[in-house]
């Protein structure tokens, strides 16, 4: 696969990237920005276009301390077989930072909300910049969140499901009252101190030893990602990946969580939206598969009809990034192809 570019693009900004395989186009990469909702940081976004006709758009949401382009593998593989995928490097995240020292963090005022929004505002943008050559009202607008993308896509259904075609949540989690509770309290009180940026290589690691504390024989931390040792080496490598979480962070992820059991709130989920929950049965994130499992009955118990599981035996938290990864890949297509029919 050969990658060119040209710099002048269809949403005329960043850079326009030609993918080449065996000597033909087989999709258009678009990288560009777009308003944050927290009113001050641009926000990177992507939209990968196949060649030939669009069957469908599948919106990405990445996890916690990635970025968009670590899915090319996976979004490649869908673009050759017709789908638009867009995404965007969440705010504090990848390219959607002010300065080095924003990675990990959101911003001050309501960061749970302005990620949704910004969710939602990077369809607006896309449908906006290419109404002239596509027309979205013939095509289903899938999302598929990741993580912490998950939670971020599970507040986003609750607000905006009826925009949705359906939902691929994969790697996701619930809340824990009482380990949230304790967590809020200890994360309020370093900020009343150190502000909301503050980092330290102690908090973070009382973050993670939740998910590292199953592989404690393993050689790395980050063990708990993926079984592939060579994802596990790249993310560690990867400035984009291997950086500290701030308070502010930490805190709005527990915020969402907290919201995502809201009750009164998921009964806004539309009932006929197709949702498909995946995750590794060995995915410390998920509670090793009690999480994934609980909320597939959640969200039965709201009368989703048209709902699904599937726990990949032995697979970790990055299912995109594990050794089973194809059958994952077949999975998802298999899925979107199914409902990609208005």
């Amino acid at each position: 696969m050969i990658i060119g570019f040209n710099s002048v693009g269809i949403f005329s900004t960043e850079l326009k990237l030609f993918v080449f395989k065996g000597g033909k186009i087989v999709s258009k990469k678009e990288c560009f920005f777009y308003n944050s909702s927290d009113k001050v940081t641009k926000i990177a976004g992507y939209c990968y276009i196949p060649d030939g006709e669009i069957k469908a758009v599948l919106q990405i949401c990445h996890g916690m301390m990635e970025y968009l382009e670590r899915y090319e593998e996976f979004i490649f593989y869908l673009v050759e077989k017709g789908f638009m995928v867009v995404g965007n490097d969440h705010l504090g995240h990848g390219k959607s930072i002010l300065d080095k020292e924003h990675l990990g963090y959101f911003c001050q005022e309501n960061p749970e909300k302005v990620l949704v929004k910004d969710h939602y505002n990077l369809k607006k943008y896309i449908i906006k910049n290419m109404a002239d050559k596509v027309d979205f009202n013939k095509i289903c607008w899938f999302n598929l969140g990741h993580s912490m993308g998950s939670f971020i896509l599970r507040r986003y259904l609750t607000h905006y499901g009826n925009e949705c075609d359906g939902a691929i949540i994969m790697g996701t989690g619930n809340a824990d009252k009482t380990s949230v509770t304790l967590s809020m309290f200890l994360l309020d009180s370093i900020e009343k101190v150190k502000g909301g940026m503050y980092k330290s290589k102690t908090l973070n690691s009382i973050a993670m030893y939740g998910f590292s504390k199953y592989f404690k024989n393993s050689k790395s931390s980050t063990s708990w990602l993926t079984h592939n040792t060579d994802e596990v080496k790249a993310y560690m490598k990867d400035p984009l990946c291997n950086y500290l979480f701030s308070v502010n962070g930490f805190k709005t992820i527990l915020k969402m969580q907290i919201n995502n059991e809201n009750r009164k709130s998921l009964e806004k989920i539309p009932k006929d939206l197709p949702v498909f929950i995946v995750s590794g049965s060995d995915d410390p994130v998920g509670k090793m598969g009690v999480d994934p499992i609980d909320l597939f009955h959640q969200y039965k118990d709201l009368g989703i009809r048209d709902i699904s599981l599937k726990l990949y035996e032995n697979s970790r938290h990055e299912l995109l990034h594990d050794i089973d990864k194809e059958e994952v890949y077949q999975d998802l297509y298999e899925f979107l192809e199914r409902h990609k029919n208005k």
